[in-house]
């Protein structure tokens, strides 16, 4: 649902001239109607959840852009596949931005948005650039804990 509602509000801004009104319609989107009332609701009640990480990664897209600029220097944002893009973006946010998921099961879990919603050269393309920022970050921390232990004794 994520994924979707950063698709939708990137092909807005894209096309922001046409001034086209895309909301998510999770009735259709989801045919709530071939699953249980329960389960409904509870996809319902996750309307909130996906706003506030829709806010989050269009606050920091300048930054989470610039991680994705930086480490897939050959594509320009504009080139990427906008479904990999937004996965990217997930993920950043979600495994090196906050403290909520830890990057590796961050990593995973957008190789698995990517192979369900794309082919071999997507699965590649998003684990290349993850795994790129991901041993980036890794030797930062390894780095700063060898500071810290020199600056110890």
């Amino acid at each position: 649902m994520i994924v979707q509602r950063l698709y939708e509000t990137d092909y807005q801004s894209d096309h922001i001239t046409e001034k086209i009104a895309v909301e998510a319609d999770y009735e259709d989107t989801l045919e709530f109607y071939t699953i249980s009332p329960k389960l409904a609701r509870k996809l319902r009640k996750a309307e909130d959840t996906v706003l506030k990480i829709v806010g989050q990664i269009r606050k920091a897209q300048k930054k989470i852009d610039a991680m994705i600029t930086k480490h897939a220097p050959a594509w320009p944002l504009s080139q990427i596949n906008k479904v990999d893009l937004q996965i990217i973006r997930l993920a950043i946010l979600e495994g090196f931005m906050s403290a909520e998921v830890a990057p590796r099961i961050a990593i995973d879990e957008a190789i698995e948005l990517a192979r369900d919603f794309g082919g071999e050269s997507d699965i590649k393309f998003v684990s290349g650039v993850l795994g790129s920022i991901y041993n980036e970050a890794n030797t930062k921390s390894i780095k700063s804990d060898k500071k810290k232990v020199k600056e110890e004794k």
